[in-house]
């Protein structure tokens, strides 16, 4: 497994991958804070860039600044539970520039009455961003809990960018 450290305005990222499959996207304000995360969840994991890395990043840097809808990176949910896995794969049929629920997605992932189940679940997701866990509120479109990048600031400035470019 090898990671790369990226700097953004948006804050730090590491992109993990096995082979040509991202299997994480680490996201914090700090590099220091994403350096402890890479070292708890992926602790094999070596500083290596890889053109797969590289053109990830580049994939995610544009859909960050707007220029790109689609993040179609091959990847692999690791180390979830199987009810994490139906959460997020159900998740990934979200478009870009809408928003759904807690209830909404538990019910969509066949888990009525789920919720907060389902907050716990967004809460855990490696792969921030290419599963779009800030695209999921709370009810009547709430803006609650987001662990990736700068928080609920994060989570209001991808809302507001797809926003803006889905209109």
């Amino acid at each position: 497994m090898q990671h790369v450290f990226f700097q953004h305005d948006q804050g730090s990222f590491a992109l993990v991958a096995d082979q040509d499959r991202l299997v994480g996207i680490l996201w914090r304000s700090s590099r220091g804070e994403v350096a402890r995360d890479l070292k708890a969840r992926f602790p094999a994991s070596r500083q290596q860039a890889s053109q797969f890395l590289n053109h990830a990043w580049t994939r995610l840097a544009a859909f960050l600044a707007g220029e790109s809808r689609q993040l179609d990176l091959p990847h692999e949910l690791r180390g979830v539970t199987p009810f994490q896995r139906q959460v997020l794969q159900t998740l990934q049929s979200c478009p870009y520039g809408a928003t759904l629920t807690y209830g909404e997605l538990a019910r969509q992932a066949g888990r009525p009455g789920a919720a907060r189940a389902v907050g716990a679940a967004m809460a855990g997701n490696p792969l921030p961003l290419l599963i779009p866990c800030h695209r999921v509120t709370g009810a009547g479109g709430r803006l609650t809990g987001y662990s990736g990048g700068r928080g609920l600031a994060s989570k209001k400035i991808l809302l507001e960018l797809e926003a803006r470019k889905n209109a």
